[in-house]
């Protein structure tokens, strides 16, 4: 990346290579994306999120990240938009798919 993450908490990619950081700074928490054949730019996917433990990709693209500072999974669509999959879980911490 042609940027530093200034708290990496979680990583995970996608099918098509793209790579996604969870940061973890306090008040400013954010998601990015890379793309192996763009290594010097990234995205924000998403910003102002609470205490970011976890992240993972569905098959569709779909980005979920565990939120341990709300106590929620909340999900990342490819354009960005950021919708609470799920509240009130019990010290969300990790979050995984697979293809079965």
């Amino acid at each position: 990346p042609s940027t530093a993450v200034p708290e990496p908490i979680n990583i995970s990619t996608d099918r098509n290579g793209r790579v996604y950081v969870a940061e973890g700074s306090v008040g400013s928490a954010r998601v990015f994306r890379y793309h192996q054949r763009k290594p010097s730019g990234e995205t924000v996917m998403a910003n102002a999120l609470t205490g970011p433990s976890g992240i993972a990709v569905d098959p569709s693209g779909n980005v979920f990240v565990v939120e341990q500072g709300s106590s929620r999974v909340s999900l990342v669509t490819f354009d960005g938009d950021l919708f609470a999959w799920t509240n009130d879980v019990i010290d969300p911490q990790f979050i995984a798919f697979t293809q079965y």
